[in-house]
């Protein structure tokens, strides 16, 4: 019943965190297409992919990280050889 739960969830924190990063996305998105002048918005074009890629794959190690710490079976850190 725990290990459900724990499954359950590690989902739900997985699905959460990476829809909060895709709506930040999509406003950064927004925000980039109000930019007038052709440099600087192709410079926040090139920073938004930058920071999405990052966003992203910050989202990602957190949601997996927070998986594998809650359904591991060792009851402390790992140990150190």
């Amino acid at each position: 019943m725990r290990a459900l739960f724990l499954k359950a969830l590690s989902c739900t924190i997985a699905l959460s965190v990476l829809l909060a990063s895709a709506v930040a996305l999509i406003l950064w998105t927004g925000w980039l297409d109000g930019v007038q002048n052709p440099l600087n918005h192709a410079l926040a074009a090139v920073a938004e992919l930058a920071i999405g890629v990052a966003v992203l794959l910050g989202a990602l190690y957190v949601a997996t990280h927070a998986a594998v710490r809650m359904l591991s079976r060792s009851a402390g850190p790992a140990p150190s050889e």
